[in-house]
This record gives structure tokens, sequence and C-alpha cells, in this order.
């Protein structure tokens, strides 16, 4: 293995600040090598905080394209660093019977929502996943 290469092995083993640093330099890297502003980036400090289940945003409104690992204009992240099967992610967009409030902007301005997570899902899991969402 390489010296940047990462084992989901090591993915496993971070805790939620360690995961949440993560997501924070693969979105700076990404914006570096698209060309997006810094101030694009938003990511939070505390994993328990009341968040409104957005634990790292990006948005842009100009050039580049939406592409790749970044598939939309406005994407919300969401990190996990226990194993989200399709009822705890229910519960989690739907708290209340009720979608968060987040899901609206994400409707109105066709934005995604990304489950960033320490866990290796199968095929199979990750469809229930995608199916519970």
């Amino acid at each position: 293995m390489g010296p940047f290469e990462v084992s989901k092995e090591l993915v496993a083993g971070l805790d939620d600040v360690q995961l949440r640093a993560v997501l924070e330099r693969l979105l700076v890297a990404e914006a570096n090598l698209r060309g997006i502003s810094h101030f694009a980036i938003a990511v939070g400090g505390n994993q328990t905080a009341a968040d409104g289940d957005v634990d790292a945003s990006i948005r842009w409104n100009d050039l580049p394209e939406p592409a790749d690992w970044l598939p939309r204009r406005l994407i919300f992240f969401q990190c996990k660093t226990e194993a989200m099967g399709p009822a705890k992610i229910r519960d989690e967009m739907w708290p209340a019977a009720k979608p968060r409030p987040i899901f609206s902007e994400l409707a109105t301005e066709a934005g995604a929502y990304v489950i960033f997570s320490t866990e290796d899902p199968t095929k199979s899991a990750m469809d229930n996943r995608l199916k519970a969402m």
C-alpha cells in the first residue's frame, strides 16, 4: 500500500472527530482540484451538536459544473461512525414521522444528502439503505 492509500480497516477505526476531519480534507482537496472557493465548505465541530443533521456541507453557484464526487451544487453530509441500517437511516431522516427541514432545502435546490460513514457496506446493504432514503 502506498503512502496516500487508505485501507477500509483504517477508516473503520476512525472516531467522530477524525471522520469529520477526513471529510473536511476531502472537500478542501476536491475544491482545490475543481477551483471551488473554500468559503463554499462548512464543517461542524461537535458530533452531538444540534446541527439539523448536517455535519458538513459544500455549496457553490458558479463554475465548475457539478460532477464526479460533487454531483450537485449543494451537498449536505452526515458523518456516522456507527452501522446505519435502513431503520436507523429512516429515523435519522424522518424523526417524528416527518422529514427533517434540510430535505425541503435540498429538494428546492436540487441538492444531495450523503451519509459519510466508517462502515463498508455490501452492495445489497447499500441498496437497502438507498431504498430507506
